[in-house]
């Protein structure tokens, strides 16, 4: 099965950014990081929902890093869900001339 309805989920914490999606009846929750989002963005951002909006913006890019993860089953287990957190590595690059490097995505 494939990851599906992928979405950032808003918060007001300023801590991370949260992207949930769905295989089936698993849900797949993940995170990055306030300094993750701030390392791989072009500029610095003052709010979470400027964070949340940069990766909205990437959503495509971090997607297909996630479904890789997920593939390869590098996620911890909960009952009905799995649950990853993205690095700086797996993110480089997105902005205005992304390219995703670290898992084997280019």
């Amino acid at each position: 099965m494939t990851l599906t309805g992928f979405r950032v989920l808003p918060t007001e914490d300023g801590d991370k950014v949260t992207i949930l999606a769905d295989e089936g009846d698993v849900r797949v929750i993940t995170t990055i990081s306030r300094g993750v989002v701030d390392d791989i963005s072009p500029s610095t951002f003052a709010t979470a929902k400027e964070r949340e909006e940069f990766i909205e913006r990437n959503l495509a890019r971090v997607s297909r890093v996630i479904e890789t993860k997920f593939g390869l089953g590098q996620f911890e287990s909960g009952v009905r869900e799995r649950f990853i957190r993205l690095e700086t590595a797996y993110l480089r690059g997105l902005g205005p001339v992304a390219a995703v490097v670290g898992i084997g995505l280019a």
